[in-house]
């Protein structure tokens, strides 16, 4: 059937075509030493094995193979007299970007029941899948993978990683390895190291009904073939670095009710660690093929905040103090926090601008912005006292929250600046919603006037135009939720790691 427009999007080894319901796959003849397409004939090999393997986790996805024919009219899927094949073609359903994992994950929404059902689909898969029996060591391919990663990382030390952050990471994961040999052994012996995916992360991973885990790994058994936790573990940590360890708990103790004999905290902990170095690798290389600065400053970040993650996982960092909710005014950040006042002390902006200025909270005073206590020089001020008494409270073993817009790279950097002086551990949870509903939300709470807050719909509009978005934040210190969705969700989604 003819569409109205084909899109053509081209990876490293991929040439994709998307046209109308379906989306149509030729691999590239490329040798990149972990993956050999050079020939016709390994190609159609390869094509063979993708569909296979991947119609384990997504039966109806794929809709078959077919041969592609070169002739003087052109290229054509029929054979004519003189036409000969020039490649194979994989054909699959289209799959609507709006249920793709990372996707939901972007819009800010909560999932949790929704990927109750894909670790369900990812536990069952694992325990059904064959048990290897072949001789391939799987611990040496451990090790030789782990020293593969170091040897081709030190050169992006202090561009993408910093000096003591690579020692850590080498001489953590030469001491596991070391201390873990025989149960590396064992592990493989009680018929953990399976045919799994490889590549399980939230852009693979379809919310539909069933849901649908695409794109595995088909080209090198040695990336396939390997213990199921580090399978899971690739989730979790991709979870982890969007910001979502509400997500990466709910996986975890959904696959431990499905396959509670595979767990092995300590082996999940280096697997994750390994899935983050492996990822910020390949960032620092997509990096050297970019002349492009902005988009070039972009993927080193990406890089970095890879290695700062494997990093926390070294640090046991599983508390996160101080929490900085931010975030439009009408975009629920106070109502949320009132929710955890019991074991967080509250420092709400509005409290401390009035502190300091000499005024009664009890006292609205509606100006326009940047007016009044709200000007830049008085903002600067509240900001600092914010992180001022933050630091105090910390020191004496509070747990804390900040409560304010952060509208601004500088606000966010003040607490930045002072948790990375004094190695604390923060996290930021933007709450946004649509415009219309943050304007609701203000004339209500205008109208009711219980709220100490004295933006007004003028306010709101300034903030929505000025607010810069916290791109500086490492992903994995960021949590974005629409508060569209109920508060008790929003409040259970945060509980679950904060």
């Amino acid at each position: 059937k003819k569409v109205d427009s084909i899109k053509h999007i081209e990876t490293h080894i991929s040439h994709v075509f998307i046209a109308g319901n379906y989306v149509y796959k030729i691999k590239k003849p490329v040798n990149f030493g972990f993956l050999d397409f050079t020939t016709l004939q390994k190609r159609r090999f390869y094509c063979h094995k993708e569909v296979e393997l991947n119609s384990r986790l997504s039966k109806d996805l794929y809709k078959g193979i077919f041969p592609l024919f070169s002739s003087k009219e052109g290229l054509s899927f029929k054979k004519t007299e003189n036409s000969k094949i020039v490649e194979y073609v994989i054909k699959m359903s289209r799959i609507d970007d709006n249920t793709i994992l990372f996707n939901k994950i972007q819009d800010g929404r909560i999932l949790h029941n929704q990927i109750d059902k894909v670790v369900e689909h990812i536990g069952m898969f694992h325990k059904k899948a064959d048990t290897y029996t072949g001789r391939m060591s799987i611990y040496g391919n451990t090790v030789f993978s782990c020293e593969e990663n170091f040897s081709q990382i030190k050169p992006y030390v202090n561009k993408t990683i910093e000096k003591k952050t690579y020692d850590r990471i080498v001489d953590y994961t030469r001491c596991f390895l070391k201390k873990n040999k025989k149960k590396f052994y064992e592990r493989r012996r009680s018929g953990f190291v399976k045919e799994i995916h490889g590549d399980l992360h939230s852009q693979h991973i379809s919310l539909g009904n069933p849901p649908i885990i695409f794109d595995c790994i088909e080209f090198n058994n040695r990336f396939r073939i390997d213990d199921v936790l580090n399978d899971i573990s690739f989730l979790l940590m991709d979870l982890e670095y969007n910001g979502r360890f509400d997500l990466s708990e709910v996986v975890l103790n959904v696959y431990s009710d499905c396959y509670r004999e595979a767990i092995d905290k300590e082996f999940i902990k280096f697997y994750k660690v390994y899935r983050a170095v492996v990822r910020g690798k390949v960032e620092g290389f997509i990096s050297d093929t970019l002349n492009d600065e902005g988009k070039k400053s972009r993927v080193i970040k990406r890089a970095r905040d890879y290695f700062s993650l494997a990093e926390t996982y070294l640090d046991d960092s599983t508390q996160f103090n101080p929490v900085i909710f931010f975030g439009p005014s009408g975009s629920g950040k106070s109502t949320i926090a009132k929710e955890f006042s019991k074991f967080y002390k509250v420092i709400r902006s509005d409290e401390v601008r009035k502190s300091i200025s000499g005024k009664s909270v009890d006292n609205h005073i509606y100006v326009g912005f940047g007016e009044d206590i709200y000007s830049a020089k008085m903002t600067e001020k509240t900001y600092n006292k914010m992180a001022d008494i933050m630091l105090d409270d910390i020191k004496n073993g509070k747990k804390i929250i900040l409560d304010a817009t952060f509208l601004k790279k500088w606000q966010r950097d003040i607490v930045m600046g002072v948790c990375k002086n004094m190695g604390l551990n923060p996290f930021f949870v933007y709450f946004f919603a649509p415009q219309d509903l943050l304007f609701e939300r203000i004339k209500m709470r205008i109208k009711e006037g219980k709220d100490i807050s004295d933006a007004h719909e003028e306010i709101l509009k300034k903030q929505l135009n000025e607010m810069e978005q916290p791109d500086e934040l490492p992903s994995f210190r960021l949590l974005k939720l629409d508060t569209s969705q109920k508060k008790e969700e929003i409040v259970s989604t945060l509980k679950l790691f904060l």
